[in-house]
């Protein structure tokens, strides 16, 4: 495996990152993967649907693998890149998270050509590898993602922040990547379940609302 290469001079402001090798450099391809399941998923035609947003938030540059150096700097990780820029592995993952385990609610993406009960507004807060203990050990990854739930009226229904950190066993980017997939698992996992909670609150209240409404 790839080890991860570093330039000690390649230092910025937060909000920007810096290429640490010639673009024309090979890059090794990583992405998410998913832990397996074994749940058999079917859903009811009718149930709420959920449409998944492209996450904002950042910094994110296309498909680098973000590499956190001190507090107040990031680069980018050398000789690797994820498959597809960072933000939309991230949606699609959600998405798919969603659909296993989230049986009770449909998820959409935009461009599916379809009106959807609510929105789920992303911003990607964190999701870099920290060297925390020096550039030759083993980094410790974050991943911090902010939901918001808006219902067809545009209300703010549920909002909140997720996130989870996993040290990598080597400082080897196939260890690196490992860590990446359990501490967006962890993180994904707990929005998936605060979603289709959110919803089902949001619709025991709509559903109150409604028969307030008729008896009065």
């Amino acid at each position: 495996m790839r080890r991860v290469l570093v330039a000690a001079t390649a230092v910025l402001a937060l909000g920007g990152c810096v290429r640490l090798l010639p673009e024309s450099t090979p890059s090794d391809i990583y992405r998410l993967t998913l832990p397996p399941s074994t749940a058999d998923v079917s859903r009811t035609f009718g149930n709420p649907t959920v449409m998944v947003g492209r996450p904002g938030g950042g910094p994110l540059g296309a498909d680098d693998i973000i590499v956190s150096q001190s507090a107040d700097s990031l680069a980018v990780a050398a000789g690797a890149r994820w498959a597809s820029p960072a933000r939309e592995m991230v949606q699609d993952y959600i998405i798919e998270m969603l659909e296993r385990e989230a049986p009770s609610i449909s998820p959409l993406r935009p461009g599916d050509g379809m009106a959807a009960d609510y929105d789920l507004a992303l911003d990607i807060r964190h999701f870099e590898a920290e060297y925390d203990r020096g550039m030759e050990a083993a980094p410790l990854i974050h991943v911090a993602i902010g939901a918001r739930l808006i219902d067809e009226a545009r209300d703010l229904q549920a909002s909140s922040v997720f996130s989870a950190s996993e040290r990598a066993g080597s400082n080897r980017m196939g260890s690196i990547v490992e860590a990446f997939d359990r501490a967006t698992a962890q993180t994904v996992d707990t929005l998936a379940d605060w979603t289709e909670r959110s919803v089902a609150e949001s619709e025991r209240r709509l559903e109150m609302e409604r028969l307030a409404e008729e008896q009065s």
